[in-house]
């Protein structure tokens, strides 16, 4: 049930592979629903959103290029130590704006708004 905030990345292109369960990517005017397998490749300056809106877990590789996004997912991601969602919370938005500015990425709205 996670989503991200609205926002964009300046600096570089995000990639999503989607693995398990079912992820929507909310982007300039269209709804793009991943299922297991299915990918989408969100060039940079792209306003969008992402959330895992199937009826169990949702896990996808994200392939950033050039990298910078795993330095955010570091500083702010909350490990999966035993298959269920972190409670509610537990994820520190301060934290995230500050880390997605140094990377020149830019957020947009809070989550739920889309573009």
């Amino acid at each position: 049930g996670f989503e991200t905030p609205l926002h964009r990345h300046t600096r570089y292109s995000e990639h999503v592979y989607q693995i398990e369960g079912e992820t929507t990517v909310w982007l300039e005017g269209r709804a793009v629903v991943l299922g297991a397998g299915e990918s989408l490749l969100i060039p940079p300056g792209t306003t969008h959103a992402v959330g895992a809106t199937g009826p169990g877990p949702a896990r996808a590789l994200v392939v950033a290029s050039p990298s910078g996004f795993a330095h955010l997912i570091g500083e702010v991601g909350i490990p999966d130590t035993d298959g269920t969602p972190p409670p509610a919370g537990a994820f520190d938005m301060d934290l995230f704006g500050r880390v997605t500015a140094e990377l020149g990425d830019e957020l947009l709205g809070p989550p739920g708004t889309r573009p």
